[in-house]
């Protein structure tokens, strides 16, 4: 039987069945010939997965424009180090970011040590504000170097103190007669005020003024007290 059978196989019986298998069952059988031969309408759709590609086997050429959205990314797999200097301009970002969290909407860490890597550096044209704020909210541990335009050594402290009381003393004779005497504050602190304390009624107060930021002066002439006139200057400053 299977002699008999061999006997009958050729090459034109066998093809023709294989012609009426296909036929029957609607099936197609084409032959690839030589490289690249596999376009897009040859694989069904959803069906080449990650497993399927080589590591970086898909560059930006092979990438139509637009056709990668939010949804085509991962979170967090886009770094800056995957994109080409100057590869992103101000017109392909949004100009408004907007959500919800219960966290910072917006985080920005710079992890390098150096004393010029700051985590954010805003540049604009002289006369306008770098960034706008809606909130009069206290925010902690902002240190600023200007405040209206002024620096931190045009501001007083709200923390004051006195010096001189019950300090009389006669003071220092000048050669025209008269005595002069000075108070000033403690170092590094700023002159609110100041002026003579405990003069007679018979001395003349010739000068009374501020000499500099820190020290007050006035000059007294006591030539109408008899033994002279002990008194004192006292100040008023600011705890800086």
């Amino acid at each position: 039987m299977s002699s008999r059978l061999r006997s009958r196989l050729t090459y034109a019986n066998v093809m023709s069945t294989v012609a009426v298998f296909f036929a029957v069952g609607g099936g197609t059988a084409v032959a690839l010939n030589g490289s690249n031969t596999v376009f897009s309408d040859d694989i069904t759709d959803a069906q080449v997965k990650n497993s399927d590609l080589a590591a970086d086997s898909i560059g930006p050429r092979k990438v139509v424009d637009g056709s990668l959205g939010p949804n085509e990314i991962v979170p967090d797999s886009l770094t800056a180090g995957r994109l080409a200097p100057n590869s992103v301009a101000a017109s392909e970002l949004a100009d408004r970011l907007s959500g919800s969290a219960n966290s910072a909407l917006l985080g920005v860490d710079n992890n390098n040590a150096d004393t010029n890597a700051t985590a954010l550096d805003l540049q604009v044209e002289p006369g306008l504000t770098p960034f706008k704020v809606n909130s009069s909210t206290q925010v902690n541990n902002l240190n600023a170097d200007l405040v209206d335009g002024r620096s931190a050594s045009s501001f007083v402290a709200n923390s004051t103190y006195r010096l001189g009381q019950g300090q009389e003393r006669a003071g220092d004779a000048l050669g025209d007669g008269s005595k002069v005497l000075s108070q000033s504050c403690l170092a590094g602190d700023r002159l609110l005020s100041g002026g003579p304390a405990s003069v007679n009624v018979n001395s003349d107060v010739l000068d009374d003024f501020a000499r500099d930021t820190v020290t007050w002066q006035a000059r007294i002439n006591d030539s109408a007290v008899s033994g002279g006139d002990s008194f004192t200057v006292v100040v008023l400053c600011a705890d800086q």
